[in-house]
């Protein structure tokens, strides 16, 4: 009912009990997925096995800057404990260090991905990226082989969105994160052409939108 509407449980104080009752309610209200800290990938598809619930595991969050090594190692096992979905927060600092390791790291962790048979998407952080920046961005990560680039925008609108996503080709999809947002937000990123509409309060704003 609600395959576009992802709730984003990344923040630093979750809890067992609360990923539970998130479990839990989206079971209830059929939203399209999770997107959750590697360590409670195991748990969570324990859980949904039974659902067609996706779970996305956020790798590097929230900037990226650990050690490909690392990240890929954290991927494989969140692949293994049954990610639908890797999202990879794209190395800022190396990214603006001019390094060209950002598409290596990203091609890197595309092959894996996509040998699994999953999803990858490239996380990019607007809090920290000029216009110029994120065109940049969106061409190394088509170019390493990106199945969908996620905007992080918590200090942006959706009429900001709305002009990035201009930016990204039609091969690749769209999603973006970490905003709170009301139900005609969510409305207007859809019709924007946005697949994948990750917040922090999508669970309460369809219970809200359901009780209304």
């Amino acid at each position: 009912m609600h395959s576009s509407l992802i709730q984003q449980l990344l923040h630093p104080d979750l809890t067992a009990v609360e990923l539970d009752h998130a479990l839990t309610m989206a079971k209830e209200v059929n939203i399209g997925g999770l997107c959750l800290p590697p360590f409670w990938i195991k748990k969570a598809r324990r859980d949904l096995q039974e659902t067609d619930i996706s779970l996305i595991a956020a790798i590097g969050y929230p900037h990226g800057y650990q050690m490909t090594e690392s990240k890929i190692q954290q991927i494989e096992l969140a692949l293994h404990q049954g990610s639908d979905e890797l999202m990879i927060a794209v190395n800022l600092s190396a990214f603006k260090s001019g390094m060209s390791w950002v598409k290596i790291e990203l091609a890197k962790c595309a092959h894996i991905i996509h040998q699994a048979s999953r999803i990858m998407t490239v996380m990019l952080n607007l809090d920290f990226l000029d216009k110029r920046e994120i065109q940049e961005l969106v061409s190394i990560c088509k170019d390493a082989g990106t199945d969908q680039i996620n905007l992080m925008a918590a200090h942006c609108n959706p009429s900001q969105i709305q002009e990035i996503r201009q930016w990204i080709p039609q091969s690749m999809g769209t999603g973006v994160s970490g905003m709170e947002m009301i139900w005609e937000d969510y409305q207007f990123l859809l019709q924007q052409g946005i697949e994948q509409i990750m917040g922090k309060n999508v669970l309460r704003v369809i219970q809200d939108y359901r009780t209304a």
